[in-house]
C-alpha cells in the first residue's frame, strides 16, 4: 500500500486505472514514437527532398537510409531493457522522450547524407525503449489474460499515429519544406508526453494510491509464476536457450521487416510505379494504417477469448502471401494500395503474437530483459527489410516486384515458423504456453 506524502491529500480511488492511466498514455507514446520511425517514408518519396540530397535513382542508398536506425534501435532495446528493470518505467520514459526530441531536431537540421545517417543512428538509440519498457509496463499493469487486448491497443497506437499525421506531414512538406514535419514532431513529443510521464503515470500499481485494492488483487491474481521462479537464473536461462524463445524472435524478425519494410516502400511504389501524385501520397500511405488500426485489435480480442495465439499467426502469415502477390499484380492504383495495405495490417500483428506467447514464458518482472532481447535482436535483423527491398529494387532497375516478392517470402517464413512453434509447444515443459498459444 502506498502512503500519502505529508500536507498532500490522497488522490481518490479511480476504477479502471490501468486503461485510463497506463494504456492510453502508452498508446499515445507509440503514436508519435513510431510517425518518428517510419516518416522516412515519405521523405524518400519527396522529390525536393531526393534532389537537394543528390539522392534520386539510389534505391539501396535510401534504403540503407531507413534501416540504419533498426541497428541502433536493436543494440539498443536490450540495454533499454536493463534499464526499465531497475529504474522503472517512468524514468525511463522520461529520459526516452527527451532523446527522441532531440533526435528529431537533428534530423530536421541535417543538410547532406552523412548527417541524415548520423542522426538516424541516434534515432534508433532513442527509439529502441520502445518494446522492452511497453512490455515492462504490460507485465507490471495487466494480469496475464488482459495482455493480449493490451499489446494489441498500445501497439495500435502506431496506426492511429499514422493515420492522422501523414496526411498533413505530407503538406507541410509541400508547403514548408520537407524539414518542417520533424520539428513539428520534435515539439509535439516534449509538450504531449512529458507532462503525462510526469504527473499522471506510475511505475505500478503498488505505488499508485489511485488504484482500488480490488483492482490491485486482480492485477495481482494473474501473473505468471514458473514452476522454476525460485531459481531466477535457472528460469531465464530456460527462456533465452529454449527453441521457443528463438522461434519466437524469428517471427518478430519477420514482424520488424514487414513493418519497416513495407512502409518504407509503400509510398515510393505508388508514386513511381503506380503514379499517384506526392501531394495524394499521404492519403494513400495511410491506408495499411487503417488496416492495421483494424486488424490488430481483432487479433488480440480473438487471441485473447480463443487462444490458439500462434494458429493465428499462422492463417495470418499466408493471407499476408496472397495479398502481396494480388496487390502487385492488379491493375488499379486504388486496389494495389489496399491489398498491399491489408499485407500490411497483418505483417504488423507478428509482433504481438510473438508478444502475447512470451509473457506465458517468462517472469513478468524481468519481462524488460527477456522483451529487449527478443525484440532488439528482431530489430536489428529487421535491418535488412528496407535495405534488402530497397537493394533488389535498384538491381532490378527501379522496378519494385523482386522488393515485394522479399516481403512475400518473409511472410511465409512467419508461417513455417509457427508450425514449428506449434510443434515445440506440444512438450509438457510447456504446459502454459500451450494452453494458450495452441
Amino acid at each position: 500500500m502506498s502512503v500519502a506524502r505529508p500536507g498532500v491529500s490522497r488522490p481518490r480511488i479511480v476504477s479502471g486505472v490501468r486503461w485510463k492511466y497506463v494504456l492510453i498514455p502508452l498508446t499515445i507514446t507509440w503514436a508519435l514514437a513510431f510517425v518518428g520511425q517510419i516518416s522516412i517514408s515519405l521523405v524518400i518519396a519527396n522529390p525536393q527532398f531526393l534532389r537537394e540530397t543528390g539522392l534520386v535513382g539510389h534505391a539501396p542508398l535510401l534504403g540503407l537510409l531507413s534501416s540504419v536506425f533498426l541497428v541502433s534501435y536493436g543494440v539498443s532495446a536490450y540495454f533499454w531493457g536493463m534499464a526499465v528493470d531497475r529504474w522503472g518505467p517512468r524514468r525511463t520514459m522520461l529520459l526516452a522522450i527527451a532523446l527522441l526530441a532531440l533526435t528529431e531536431f537533428g534530423f530536421a537540421s541535417s543538410h547532406n547524407v552523412v548527417e541524415l545517417f548520423v542522426s538516424r543512428t541516434f534515432l534508433g538509440v532513442a527509439e529502441g525503449f520502445s518494446w522492452p519498457v511497453s512490455l515492462a509496463i504490460t507485465a507490471r499493469w495487466f494480469p496475464l489474460r488482459e495482455r493480449a487486448v493490451s499489446n494489441g491497443i498500445w501497439l495500435d497506437g502506431c496506426n492511429v499515429g499514422t493515420i492522422a499525421c501523414f496526411p498533413p506531414m505530407v503538406a507541410m512538406m509541400v508547403t514548408m519544406g520537407w524539414a518542417a514535419p520533424f520539428w513539428a514532431l520534435g515539439a509535439a513529443t516534449i509538450v504531449i508526453l512529458m507532462p503525462i510521464y510526469l504527473w499522471l503515470f506510475r511505475d505500478s500499481p503498488e505505488v499508485d494510491s489511485r488504484v482500488g485494492e480490488k483492482e490491485r488483487e486482480l492485477i495481482a491474481s494473474d501473473q505468471f509464476i514458473g514452476k522454476d521462479e525460485s531459481d531466477l537464473a535457472f528460469r531465464l536461462n530456460q527462456v533465452f536457450l529454449g527453441a521457443p524463445f528463438w522461434l519466437l524472435t524469428v517471427i518478430g524478425i519477420c514482424g520488424g521487416f514487414e513493418t519497416f519494410g513495407l512502409t518504407t516502400w509503400i509510398p515510393s511504389y505508388l508514386v513511381q510505379a503506380r503514379h499517384v501524385a506526392f501531394a495524394h501520397a499521404g492519403w494513400f500511405s495511410s491506408l495499411p494504417f487503417f488496416w492495421a488500426l483494424i486488424l490488430m485489435p481483432l487479433l488480440s480480442y480473438l487471441e485473447t477469448h480463443y487462444g490458439r495465439v500462434v494458429l493465428w499467426n499462422l492463417g495470418v502469415s499466408l493471407l499476408m502471401a496472397f495479398c502481396l502477390w494480388m496487390g502487385l499484380v492488379v491493375p488499379s492504383a486504388l486496389a494495389s494500395a489496399l491489398l498491399l495495405g491489408a499485407a500490411f495490417g497483418m505483417g504488423v500483428t507478428f509482433s504481438v503474437s510473438a508478444n502475447t506467447v512470451l509473457h506465458t514464458l517468462a517472469p513478468s518482472k524481468h519481462m524488460g530483459k527477456v522483451g529487449g532481447l527478443l525484440q532488439g535482436v528482431s530489430q536489428l535483423m529487421s535491418f535488412f527489410g528496407p535495405f534488402g527491398m530497397g537493394l533488389l529494387i535498384g538491381l532490378a532497375g527501379s522496378k519494385f516486384i523482386g522488393g515485394f516478392l522479399l516481403a512475400l517470402v518473409v511472410a511465409l517464413l512467419s508461417a513455417a515458423c509457427s508450425v514449428a512453434l506449434i510443434v515445440t509447444l506440444r512438450s509438457k515443459s510447456h504446459e502454459i504456453a500451450k494452453h494458450f498459444a495452441i
